[in-house]
This record gives structure tokens, C-alpha cells and sequence, in this order.
């Protein structure tokens, strides 16, 4: 699978430009590049996942007018399939023991090789410590004056159309009467011109009456 494409990043800068709240991007099937170097395709991993940020920043780093500013974003690369498979092992070996260090000093989940390569348990910490009560109205918060915010693009964007389309029927109005004004000299003109050849042969009729 392609680490990015460009739908998904299209998607994606529309839904932040619409809600304003901050991105993690989870780089999932990390597991399926295990086999593609030393240390489980560490250099591998590494290289998705620099490009997955780079992509990110390029799509979210500016805002909708184009400045710099846009809204956070965390790339994290984990593999679900690593994560599921430590847990039920860990649940088999050790169905009574948790995540956290044990008294008893048997080995826990966070003690598995396979679950620190599947990198999960970052995420479900990033979770506990977003997830809170805090963060959730702060959230709420954001997401109307987020919409206000783009409520208040779009109107600019169409006002600012607006202006320059009366901008150009102005344009177009002075140009029609200023042609106007040439057409009205020029009959003026031409009549003056009529008028005087029609008289003129009247004059002279009478002058030599």
C-alpha cells in the first residue's frame, strides 16, 4: 500500500480545514516490512514513516489562505496485527497480569519485544493522556469556532468575488459611457453638418431673390 496518496491527503486537509483540531496520523502494517532489513526493517520503517510527515506537514502546515500556521499533526507508525498477536500471548502466558510492572516480578505485556515493535502501546498512552476530561471540552469548544472560522472564509471568498465582479460591471459601465459620449459628438455633429447643408441652398436662394 502506498503510504499516502494524494485523495487521502486531500481528505484529509478538507476535514482539518473544516474542524480545526489537532491530527494523529497511525501508519498501520508496519509489520509488513519486518523482512526488509536488519532490526525488523527499522531503516524501512523509519523511511515510511519520514514520508508520511513530510506529506502531513506539506498538507496541513498552512492555512486555507495559504499563510503559515495550520493545525498540529502526530504521525505514529504501529502495527495492529504485532499488538493483537503480544496481547493474546501475553494473555495465555499470563492471564492475571496487566500493562504496568507487576509486584511479583513476572514479565508484562510492556516487557514483550513483539508489543514495543508494534509500537501500540505509544498510542494507547497518546489516548489516556488526550482523551481526558479537559481535552474533551476543549474539543467541543474548538469545533464550533472552527466552523465560524471557515463560515467566515467561504463569505470572505464570496464577497471578495463579488466585489470584483461589480469591479468589472463598473469597468464595462465607464467604457459604455464614455462610447456614448463619443457617439453623442459625433451626431452632434453629423447634424450640424445636415443642418447646414440643408439651409445653406435656402440662404442663397433668398440672396439672390
Amino acid at each position: 500500500d502506498r503510504p499516502m496518496s494524494h485523495s487521502e491527503g486531500s481528505l484529509l486537509k478538507s476535514i482539518v480545514e473544516k474542524y480545526r483540531k489537532p491530527v494523529m496520523i497511525l501508519v498501520n502494517k508496519m509489520d509488513l516490512l519486518a523482512m526488509s532489513g536488519g532490526d525488523h526493517g527499522a531503516a524501512e520503517k523509519k523511511k515510511v514513516t519520514d514520508f508520511v510527515k513530510q506529506h502531513a506537514q506539506q498538507w496541513l502546515a498552512h492555512d486555507q489562505d495559504g499563510s503559515s500556521g495550520g493545525v498540529p499533526s502526530l504521525v505514529l507508525p504501529i502495527s495492529a496485527r504485532d499488538a493483537l498477536a503480544a496481547k493474546e500471548l501475553h494473555r495465555q502466558q499470563y492471564p492475571n497480569h496487566q500493562h504496568s510492572k507487576q509486584d511479583d516480578g513476572k514479565p508484562t505485556l510492556d516487557d514483550s519485544s513483539l508489543w514495543r515493535r508494534s509500537n501500540f502501546g505509544a498510542f494507547e498512552k497518546f489516548l489516556q493522556q488526550t482523551l481526558t476530561a479537559d481535552t474533551k471540552v476543549r474539543s467541543k469548544l474548538l469545533t464550533p469556532l472552527g466552523e465560524m472560522e471557515r463560515l467566515t472564509h467561504d463569505a470572505m471568498e464570496k464577497l471578495q468575488a463579488q466585489q470584483n465582479e461589480i469591479s468589472n460591471d463598473a469597468a464595462t459601465l465607464q467604457l459604455v459611457q464614455t462610447q456614448m459620449e463619443g457617439w453623442k459628438q459625433m451626431l452632434s455633429q453629423e447634424m450640424k453638418t445636415s443642418r447646414h447643408d440643408l439651409c445653406q441652398p435656402l440662404e442663397d436662394e433668398g440672396q439672390r431673390a
